[in-house]
């Protein structure tokens, strides 16, 4: 964030483009303010934090809410904790597996190792590994 009027740097913000947020809202402000720092949402979960992409829940109702009702931000850790080392749970970043990731989904990895020939008019050259990934629990 910079001042208009002095140039001077307020607050800076690492951008970190990822399933969890954008450079123009990140997790963790309503629209509009500032970000304070781009991995609130995972070590600090609250309404403000949660509430920036999960817009659809009501925290005075509880509506949208497994938790029900949160008058404010004092509980939140105990149901969300910032991790568990389990994927799809409760914890932060257990709810935000990202699938392409999870180590118990099936699938094809596909890494790109080089394009060439990618001008107009040009066949392009791909070279690419891919792999099936497949639960621990099972074997190819």
């Amino acid at each position: 964030m910079v001042d208009a009027a002095s140039g001077d740097v307020l607050q800076e913000l690492p951008v970190n483009n990822t399933v969890f947020g954008c450079a123009t809202n990140p997790p963790g402000t309503f629209r509009g303010e500032a970000g304070e720092q781009h991995t609130v949402w995972m070590t600090e979960p609250g309404r403000k934090v949660c509430g920036s992409c999960h817009d659809s829940i009501d925290w005075v109702s509880g509506e949208g809410h497994a938790g029900g009702p949160q008058a404010d931000d004092s509980r939140c850790s105990t149901c969300h904790p910032a991790t568990t080392g389990e994927e799809y749970d409760r914890s932060v970043t257990g709810a935000h597996t990202v699938e392409y990731k999870s180590v118990q989904l099936e699938g094809v990895l596909v890494q790109i190792i080089d394009i060439r020939d990618t001008d107009p008019g040009d066949r392009p050259d791909s070279h690419f590994l891919a792999e099936q990934q497949v639960r621990p629990s099972q074997s190819i």
